[in-house]
Protein backbone atom coordinates (compact mmCIF):
# COMPACT_ATOMS: atom_id res chain seq x y z
CA UNK A 1 0.00 0.00 0.00
CA UNK A 2 2.98 2.36 0.70
CA UNK A 3 4.00 1.61 -2.66
CA UNK A 4 1.27 2.73 -4.19
CA UNK A 5 0.89 5.40 -2.55
CA UNK A 6 3.82 7.11 -3.34
CA UNK A 7 3.25 5.95 -6.80
CA UNK A 8 0.39 7.98 -7.18
CA UNK A 9 1.66 11.16 -5.27
CA UNK A 10 4.42 11.43 -7.81
CA UNK A 11 1.94 10.61 -10.51
CA UNK A 12 -0.10 13.56 -9.03
CA UNK A 13 2.73 15.89 -8.45
CA UNK A 14 4.15 14.92 -12.47
CA UNK A 15 0.58 16.04 -13.97
CA UNK A 16 1.05 19.30 -12.08
CA UNK A 17 -1.14 18.98 -8.96
CA UNK A 18 0.54 21.19 -6.83
CA UNK A 19 1.11 23.66 -9.55
CA UNK A 20 1.99 27.06 -8.33
CA UNK A 21 -0.31 29.71 -7.52
CA UNK A 22 0.82 32.89 -8.87
CA UNK A 23 0.40 36.09 -6.75
CA UNK A 24 -2.56 38.42 -8.58
CA UNK A 25 -1.99 39.82 -12.29
CA UNK A 26 1.19 37.21 -12.95
CA UNK A 27 1.04 33.93 -14.68
CA UNK A 28 2.42 30.38 -14.41
CA UNK A 29 2.70 28.05 -17.10
CA UNK A 30 3.36 24.92 -15.46
CA UNK A 31 4.46 22.99 -18.67
CA UNK A 32 7.26 25.43 -18.97
CA UNK A 33 7.91 25.92 -15.24
CA UNK A 34 8.12 29.72 -16.23
CA UNK A 35 6.89 32.53 -13.75
CA UNK A 36 5.99 36.29 -15.83
CA UNK A 37 5.60 38.89 -13.63
CA UNK A 38 3.47 41.39 -14.11
CA UNK A 39 3.93 43.91 -10.71
CA UNK A 40 6.96 44.64 -8.53
CA UNK A 41 7.09 41.30 -6.56
CA UNK A 42 7.33 42.48 -2.79
CA UNK A 43 8.95 41.25 0.57
CA UNK A 44 9.56 36.85 0.41
CA UNK A 45 6.60 36.98 -2.70
CA UNK A 46 8.15 34.22 -4.23
CA UNK A 47 10.40 32.69 -1.59
CA UNK A 48 11.13 28.86 -1.56
CA UNK A 49 9.34 28.04 -4.56
CA UNK A 50 11.54 25.33 -6.01
CA UNK A 51 9.15 24.41 -8.93
CA UNK A 52 9.89 27.95 -10.79
CA UNK A 53 13.20 27.43 -13.71
CA UNK A 54 12.38 30.27 -15.62
CA UNK A 55 11.54 34.35 -14.33
CA UNK A 56 10.37 36.44 -17.28
CA UNK A 57 9.89 40.04 -15.23
CA UNK A 58 8.30 42.70 -17.86
CA UNK A 59 9.17 45.93 -18.55
CA UNK A 60 7.17 48.21 -15.97
CA UNK A 61 8.23 46.50 -13.01
CA UNK A 62 10.56 48.84 -11.01
CA UNK A 63 12.13 47.11 -7.81
CA UNK A 64 12.53 43.35 -7.08
CA UNK A 65 11.93 43.11 -3.68
CA UNK A 66 13.68 41.47 0.06
CA UNK A 67 14.08 37.92 -0.90
CA UNK A 68 11.50 38.31 -3.60
CA UNK A 69 13.20 34.54 -4.97
CA UNK A 70 14.76 33.75 -1.57
CA UNK A 71 15.69 30.31 -2.08
CA UNK A 72 14.27 29.15 -5.33
CA UNK A 73 16.71 26.58 -6.24
CA UNK A 74 15.31 25.45 -9.23
CA UNK A 75 15.27 28.64 -10.81
CA UNK A 76 17.41 28.55 -14.17
CA UNK A 77 17.11 31.91 -15.61
CA UNK A 78 15.47 35.24 -15.16
CA UNK A 79 15.07 38.24 -17.50
CA UNK A 80 15.33 41.71 -15.74
CA UNK A 81 13.88 44.86 -17.95
CA UNK A 82 15.21 47.89 -18.34
CA UNK A 83 12.46 49.32 -16.01
CA UNK A 84 14.18 48.06 -13.01
CA UNK A 85 15.94 49.98 -10.87
CA UNK A 86 17.01 48.22 -7.54
CA UNK A 87 17.27 45.35 -6.87
CA UNK A 88 16.71 43.93 -2.70
CA UNK A 89 18.14 42.46 -0.29
CA UNK A 90 18.64 38.30 -0.91
CA UNK A 91 16.33 39.14 -3.58
CA UNK A 92 18.11 36.15 -5.25
CA UNK A 93 19.51 34.35 -2.06
CA UNK A 94 20.19 30.91 -2.65
CA UNK A 95 19.16 30.24 -6.44
CA UNK A 96 21.83 27.80 -6.94
CA UNK A 97 20.52 26.61 -10.28
CA UNK A 98 21.30 30.32 -12.11
CA UNK A 99 24.51 30.22 -14.19
CA UNK A 100 24.35 33.64 -15.34
CA UNK A 101 22.66 37.28 -14.35
CA UNK A 102 22.30 39.88 -16.73
CA UNK A 103 21.77 43.40 -14.39
CA UNK A 104 20.36 46.36 -16.88
CA UNK A 105 22.05 49.70 -17.17
CA UNK A 106 18.49 51.18 -15.27
CA UNK A 107 19.55 49.13 -12.20
CA UNK A 108 20.74 51.33 -9.21
CA UNK A 109 21.48 49.32 -6.08
CA UNK A 110 21.65 46.16 -5.96
CA UNK A 111 21.01 44.38 -2.18
CA UNK A 112 23.31 42.97 0.77
CA UNK A 113 22.91 39.21 -0.38
CA UNK A 114 21.36 39.55 -3.26
CA UNK A 115 23.19 36.91 -4.57
CA UNK A 116 24.89 34.92 -1.87
CA UNK A 117 25.03 31.66 -2.00
CA UNK A 118 24.10 31.38 -6.22
CA UNK A 119 26.98 28.86 -6.57
CA UNK A 120 26.01 28.05 -9.95
CA UNK A 121 26.65 31.42 -11.13
CA UNK A 122 29.55 31.41 -13.61
CA UNK A 123 29.34 35.26 -15.25
CA UNK A 124 27.68 38.69 -13.91
CA UNK A 125 27.32 42.11 -16.01
CA UNK A 126 26.33 44.65 -13.65
CA UNK A 127 24.94 47.61 -15.73
CA UNK A 128 26.44 51.27 -16.03
CA UNK A 129 24.08 53.03 -13.65
CA UNK A 130 24.86 51.20 -10.54
CA UNK A 131 26.00 52.86 -7.85
CA UNK A 132 25.72 50.62 -4.63
CA UNK A 133 26.69 47.03 -4.24
CA UNK A 134 25.75 45.90 -0.71
CA UNK A 135 27.38 44.25 1.52
CA UNK A 136 27.74 40.17 0.55
CA UNK A 137 26.17 40.17 -2.64
CA UNK A 138 28.15 37.73 -4.12
CA UNK A 139 28.88 36.00 -1.29
CA UNK A 140 30.20 31.85 -1.38
CA UNK A 141 29.39 32.59 -5.28
CA UNK A 142 32.72 30.68 -5.94
CA UNK A 143 31.99 29.54 -9.46
CA UNK A 144 31.79 32.60 -11.07
CA UNK A 145 34.70 33.10 -13.52
CA UNK A 146 33.75 36.93 -15.11
CA UNK A 147 32.02 39.62 -13.71
CA UNK A 148 31.52 42.36 -17.12
CA UNK A 149 31.42 45.47 -14.80
CA UNK A 150 30.34 48.98 -16.59
CA UNK A 151 29.94 52.03 -14.05
CA UNK A 152 32.12 54.54 -13.60
CA UNK A 153 34.16 53.62 -10.33
CA UNK A 154 34.22 57.08 -8.87
CA UNK A 155 30.30 56.85 -8.83
CA UNK A 156 30.62 53.45 -6.93
CA UNK A 157 29.95 51.85 -3.62
CA UNK A 158 30.90 48.28 -3.90
CA UNK A 159 30.43 46.66 -0.12
CA UNK A 160 31.91 42.82 -0.45
CA UNK A 161 33.98 43.21 2.58
CA UNK A 162 36.39 40.66 2.22
CA UNK A 163 37.66 37.42 0.96
CA UNK A 164 34.24 35.40 0.55
CA UNK A 165 32.84 36.36 -2.21
CA UNK A 166 33.44 35.21 -5.76
CA UNK A 167 36.35 32.54 -6.13
CA UNK A 168 38.80 32.32 -3.09
CA UNK A 169 41.80 32.53 -4.40
CA UNK A 170 40.75 36.32 -6.50
CA UNK A 171 41.66 34.39 -9.73
CA UNK A 172 37.42 35.50 -10.61
CA UNK A 173 38.06 37.78 -13.59
CA UNK A 174 36.44 41.74 -13.06
CA UNK A 175 36.24 43.45 -16.85
CA UNK A 176 36.04 47.15 -16.73
CA UNK A 177 36.11 49.92 -19.69
CA UNK A 178 40.24 50.45 -19.94
CA UNK A 179 39.85 53.91 -18.57
CA UNK A 180 38.51 53.08 -15.69
CA UNK A 181 40.87 50.48 -14.79
CA UNK A 182 43.22 52.01 -12.67
CA UNK A 183 40.28 53.75 -10.58
CA UNK A 184 39.01 50.53 -10.15
CA UNK A 185 42.37 48.79 -8.88
CA UNK A 186 42.77 51.86 -6.20
CA UNK A 187 39.51 52.21 -5.23
CA UNK A 188 38.36 47.86 -5.22
CA UNK A 189 41.91 46.34 -4.30
CA UNK A 190 41.62 44.30 -1.50
CA UNK A 191 37.90 45.02 -0.72
CA UNK A 192 36.38 43.36 -3.61
CA UNK A 193 38.25 39.65 -3.99
CA UNK A 194 38.75 39.89 -7.76
CA UNK A 195 41.63 40.52 -10.40
CA UNK A 196 40.34 43.79 -12.27
CA UNK A 197 41.17 43.65 -16.00
CA UNK A 198 40.80 46.98 -18.27
CA UNK A 199 39.57 45.42 -21.74
CA UNK A 200 35.78 46.08 -21.88
CA UNK A 201 35.65 48.95 -25.07
CA UNK A 202 34.97 52.50 -24.47
CA UNK A 203 31.27 53.34 -24.29
CA UNK A 204 30.38 54.63 -27.79
CA UNK A 205 29.16 58.01 -28.19
CA UNK A 206 25.75 58.98 -28.83
CA UNK A 207 24.85 60.85 -31.68
CA UNK A 208 23.55 63.88 -29.70
CA UNK A 209 26.28 63.75 -27.73
CA UNK A 210 28.43 64.60 -30.38
CA UNK A 211 26.36 66.83 -32.31
CA UNK A 212 25.38 69.10 -29.26
CA UNK A 213 29.51 68.79 -28.29
CA UNK A 214 31.23 69.33 -31.92
CA UNK A 215 28.56 70.67 -34.05
CA UNK A 216 31.22 72.33 -36.18
CA UNK A 217 33.35 69.06 -36.91
CA UNK A 218 30.18 66.76 -37.48
CA UNK A 219 28.80 69.40 -40.56
CA UNK A 220 31.95 68.56 -42.21
CA UNK A 221 31.46 65.25 -42.99
CA UNK A 222 27.76 65.00 -43.97
CA UNK A 223 28.63 62.56 -46.89
CA UNK A 224 25.69 61.11 -49.14
CA UNK A 225 22.71 62.55 -47.37
CA UNK A 226 23.47 60.91 -44.27
CA UNK A 227 25.48 62.63 -41.01
CA UNK A 228 28.70 61.16 -39.63
CA UNK A 229 29.79 61.58 -36.08
CA UNK A 230 33.74 61.77 -35.76
CA UNK A 231 35.06 61.09 -32.76
CA UNK A 232 38.89 59.88 -31.69
CA UNK A 233 39.14 59.34 -35.73
CA UNK A 234 36.45 56.92 -35.68
CA UNK A 235 32.69 57.76 -37.49
CA UNK A 236 29.50 56.76 -36.07
CA UNK A 237 25.83 57.24 -37.77
CA UNK A 238 23.41 59.03 -35.91
CA UNK A 239 22.15 55.38 -33.88
CA UNK A 240 26.16 55.90 -32.58
CA UNK A 241 26.96 52.46 -34.51
CA UNK A 242 30.69 52.78 -35.76
CA UNK A 243 30.62 53.09 -39.67
CA UNK A 244 34.38 52.89 -39.57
Amino acid sequence: MRKLFTFLFAALMSVGMFALTPLSGDTWDNATKTLTVNSNPGTNAYANKDEIEHVIINNGVTSIGDGAFLYCIGLASITIPSSVTSIGQGAFQNCQGLTSIEIPNSVTSIGQAAFYGCTGLTSVTIGNSVESIGADAFYSCTNITDVYCYPNAANLTWDEDGKDDFKADGSTVCHVHADQLSAYQSKFTGEVNVTFVGDLPDPTPTAVENVQTNEVQASKILRDGMLLIEKNGKLYDITGTQVR
